[in-house]
């Protein structure tokens, strides 16, 4: 630290000590004799700092094992805090740092060994979380720190030695994941820190599970996100492995196969995300790391509900489906402005010759229905008419078709703006056989109309007779605005014609 080394160094007149060099014979010295003459203090080596302070845990009689203090003089070394007043010791051993938090295990005489954090300041030194709760001791041991979390090993009566993790706080400090159910131990650390490594945003640790033994695990950090690599030694027999270290982007540790023994293993790749290969901890891999397209950036499904990819389609909601693929089911727009009580109808005729397939609905308005509402479908503002049917009594898309903003329509303009009205029509049909359209306004119920008319064997016609309710929805691509009808059931329902009057 700074160019100094800090070790615990046995000499017959001091015993163990806290030393420090700084790589030459004259300055490799003791620190300071903290248990005076030959009985040792058993510093808890190396010493972690926080807020330019410099701790670790050391044993004095008069107030047992605590934390400590240096500046690497003997003046400047001194207790720290008495956890566990007197001389009953606190049995304090440094974890790790977080930010400007450091972590330790300690015991204050009333709640067992257990998580304690400081900021380098004695008032700032609490216990953060009593995880096996009252006296019985949780021993945290550490396990690995990356991007502001600790991860460590923990004893909790229901669950056993676990995996938990802490950002600092009471409420940030949890169980990961309960590897082997129940009160049986998962994660057994030896001693007080390091037995585990990170990288690629993953920690790398050994772990146990009746079925597959002590093996090599992974975690991001969720339960679904731990998960095991390997079953290096096949069954329930233990691979132990051990001594982990990341080098160049691959991980060495050593482990246990009857065939080999203890050898040294390499897991080539920690996690090549976005790769198109599924991979273990990742629940798919769609060749990218994006989020936003149902497979998040870290490899786990959306959420069921997350908006994804547009299909371009205004009758589709566009929603990721849990399970990482982007589905595009009915999207029915609330807030439409609703037909006149029995003053919209819809006819679809389905016929053998597709040249004769038609479409007309007619909408009267049930307030009024300013033009500003239409926006400009002369340059920017697509329609698109939505027609959905029930199917287990879910709303299914039975035909959509779009008359598209601007365009020509032979020599003339397709839209035509009028002075309470916008109209569309020619003799070219939209890709999707739209042929007409009228929205026209009203300052007041049943003064606003609208009608579109299709025809020809491109529009995409469903399968007739519709199972009622239909609800019909014309939509404005370029704002909220959109007109609505409901038809509870058809004056005229039957292969290849459907007729119906508005609710």
């Amino acid at each position: 630290m700074n160019g100094t080394l800090y070790f615990s160094a046995c000499e017959p007149t001091s015993g163990c000590e806290l030393w420090k060099s700084d790589g030459t014979s004259d300055g490799t010295v003791l620190v300071k004799d903290i248990n005076p003459g030959p009985e040792a203090s058993e510093p808890d080596i190396p010493p972690l700092s926080v807020n330019g302070a410099l701790l670790f845990g050391a044993f004095e009689p008069s107030t047992g094992a605590e934390l400590w203090k240096t500046d690497g003089t003997p003046q400047g070394t001194v207790l720290f805090k008495d956890i566990n007043p007197g001389p009953a010791s606190g049995r304090a051993v440094v974890l790790a740092t977080i930010g400007g938090t450091l972590l330790f295990r300690a015991d204050d005489g009333t709640s067992g060994l257990e998580l304690w954090k400081t900021d380098g300041t004695p008032e700032g030194t609490v216990l953060l979380k009593d995880i096996n709760p009252g006296p019985g001791d949780s021993l945290p041991q550490s396990v690995v720190s990356i991007d502001g979390t600790f991860f460590f090993s923990a004893f909790e009566p229901t669950t056993g030695r676990e995996l938990w993790k802490t950002d600092g706080t009471p409420e940030g400090t949890v169980l990961v994941k309960d590897i082997d159910p129940g009160p049986g131990d998962s994660v057994v650390t030896r001693g007080g820190r390091g037995h585990g490594v990170a990288g690629n945003g993953r920690i790398f640790f050994g772990a146990f599970e009746p079925t597959t033994g002590r093996e090599l695990w992974t975690s991001d950090g969720t339960p679904e996100g731990t998960v095991l690599v390997a079953d290096i030694n096949p069954g329930p027999s233990d691979s132990d492995p051990r001594m982990f270290r990341i080098i160049n982007g691959a991980l060495f540790f050593s482990a246990f196969e009857p065939m080999t023994g203890i050898e040294p293993w390499i897991l080539g790749s920690l996690s090549r995300r976005g790769n198109g290969t599924l991979e273990p901890g990742e629940e798919c891999d769609d060749g990218n790391v994006s989020d936003g397209d149902c497979c998040s950036s870290a490899c786990r499904f959306e959420p069921s509900g997350t908006p994804c990819p547009d299909d371009g389609n205004l009758c589709t909601a566009d929603q990721c489906d849990g399970a990482g693929t982007c589905a595009h089911p009915a999207g029915l727009t609330r807030g439409c402005q609703p037909a006149l009580s029995e003053e919209a109808s819809l006819l679809l005729k389905d016929r053998k010759s597709g040249a004769k397939d038609r479409l007309e609905w007619t909408w009267t308005s049930s307030t009024a229905t300013p033009k500003e509402d239409f926006g400009t479908p002369t340059t920017t503002s697509n329609y698109t008419l939505c027609v959905y049917g029930t199917e287990a009594g879910e709303p299914i898309l039975e035909l959509s078709a779009t008359a598209p903003a601007g365009g020509a329509c032979g020599t003339q303009p397709c839209w035509k703006e009028r002075r309470r009205a916008f109209t569309y029509g020619g003799d070219k049909l939209t890709h999707d056989g739209l042929h007409s359209l009228l929205l026209r306004s009203g300052k007041q119920a049943g003064k606003g109309k609208i009608f579109v008319e299709g025809k020809g064997s491109t529009l995409r016609m469903p399968t007739l007779p519709l199972h009622t309710p239909i609800t019909v929805q014309l939509k404005r691509s370029d704002g909220t605005s959109c007109w609505e009808a409901t038809y509870s059931k058809a004056r005229v329902s039957r292969a290849g014609l459907f007729k119906a009057t508005s609710d």
